[in-house]
């Protein structure tokens, strides 16, 4: 039965959950540990063109530290076509801690390190995920350890996270995600916190999107965004207060001016790319079509993977969260879900793309937008809404996991 005397403390079930997630994420990553094997099979962007890119970081990091390089280095890679942007290019992750803390210890930064990477950004998809659940089911009354279990392993098994095992900037700006959420909710509930709480979480929340951002994708960063932007109205409509407000526009400043020294010259260097102005053709390239959401039922249905694609249509993300997370998350009911009923349905209507008329009206609308393809990534919001249905359905109708 599910304990009426929740406590904030982690205790050794804690513990033992972010271990299995921990084994889950490793399990995914496996060929880490077989020679010859690399992940995924072919490299991806992984090796075709973050490696290259993370590998000259290091090595001008390097020669800067030793004295051999000035600082302007990072400006300019001469190695890259005939040149180009390096700093300001959003994609090098330069300014990431995890990425700069390895840029830093390995000068021929090695393969496998950008594997490990993977490995700990899907570590975190699940481990935030468990955290974001804990405190969301915790203020319920009751809590067990399937109750973040299942979601956690829902969503950091996610299509947006196996499909992109090859695209690290994407997985590690994604696994955010639940963590950004959780820090925004904690700051924006009013019922029993402080302002002086309230601040701090919304100061965790601005740090840790700001993180997010660092990790170097755009589209995915936007996508965060348009989640926090949902939850913030959410609970201003629910709440009418203008303090909810203000501390969404204080975490915005905090995210920006942390992830400002690689934004603003991303920013900068926009108008010189192509994506400076994509027609509507272009930008809603890759959209789920309608038909595509059978593939949330098992990922073989259209085919796994480039080889395996069978369909006409470019193969994009299906939104697969798994059986057990899909089965029972028409079951969540409650005043606590609608808010991850109205998210699953924005990101659909949102990676459904040239198939409704939502993509083209925030195409012409919303600023930015226009410069974003792939609207089939929005299914990481459907995402992350089901593996927290499937959290709060499981309150209700729980698997037997509890003998744990």
């Amino acid at each position: 039965q599910p304990s009426n005397n929740p406590t904030t403390r982690f205790s050794r079930i804690d513990l033992l959950a972010l271990a299995l997630i921990l084994l889950a994420a490793l399990a995914f990553v496996w060929p880490l540990f077989v020679p010859g094997w690399i992940i995924t099979q072919g490299g991806g962007d992984l090796v075709s063109f973050l490696w290259p890119t993370y590998r000259y970081a290091a090595r001008i990091l390097h020669e800067i530290t030793l004295g051999h390089a000035p600082f302007s280095a990072l400006l300019w890679n001469p190695t890259l076509y005939s040149g180009a942007p390096f700093a300001a290019d959003n994609q090098t992750g330069l300014f990431y801690p995890p990425n700069l803390i390895l840029f830093l210890l390995f000068p021929d930064f090695p393969y496998t390190a950008l594997e490990a990477l993977v490995a700990f950004h899907l570590f975190l998809a699940g481990a935030g995920m468990y955290l974001y659940m804990r405190y969301e089911l915790r203020d319920l009354g009751f809590w067990n350890l399937e109750f973040g279990i299942v979601p956690a392993l829902a969503f950091m098994a996610s299509d947006v996270f196996i499909t992109h095992l090859g695209n690290y900037n994407i997985v590690a700006v994604s696994a955010y995600l639940p963590l950004v959420l959780l820090c925004l909710r904690q700051s924006l509930i009013t019922d029993y916190r402080s302002l002086t709480t309230s601040i701090r979480w919304s100061l965790l929340t601005g740090l840790t999107f700001g993180l997010a951002a660092l990790a170097g994708h755009a589209q995915m960063t936007f996508i965060l965004a348009t989640a926090c932007a949902l939850y913030g109205l959410y609970e201003l409509i629910v709440q009418r207060h203008y303090r909810v407000l203000l501390l969404g526009v204080f975490s915005a400043l905090i995210a920006f001016g942390l992830a400002a020294v690689a934004l603003l010259p991303a920013l900068e260097m926009l108008r010189y790319t192509a994506r400076a102005a994509l027609d509507y053709g272009e930008a809603s390239r890759w959209s789920l079509p309608p038909l595509g959401l059978a593939g949330m039922i098992s990922p073989l249905v259209f085919g796994r993977g480039a080889r395996d694609f069978w369909p006409p249509w470019d193969r994009v993300e299906f939104g697969y969260v798994g059986v057990v997370a899909l089965s029972v998350v028409l079951f969540a009911r409650g005043k606590r879900t609608r808010f991850f009923w109205l998210l699953a349905l924005v990101g659909l209507f949102i990676a459904f793309g040239k198939y409704t008329p939502v993509h083209y009206l925030l195409y012409k609308l919303v600023p930015g937008f226009s410069s974003l393809r792939v609207p089939a990534r929005f299914i990481l919001l459907t995402n992350f809404a089901f593996a927290a249905l499937a959290g709060h359905a499981l309150t209700s109708t729980p698997l037997p996991l509890s003998v744990i």
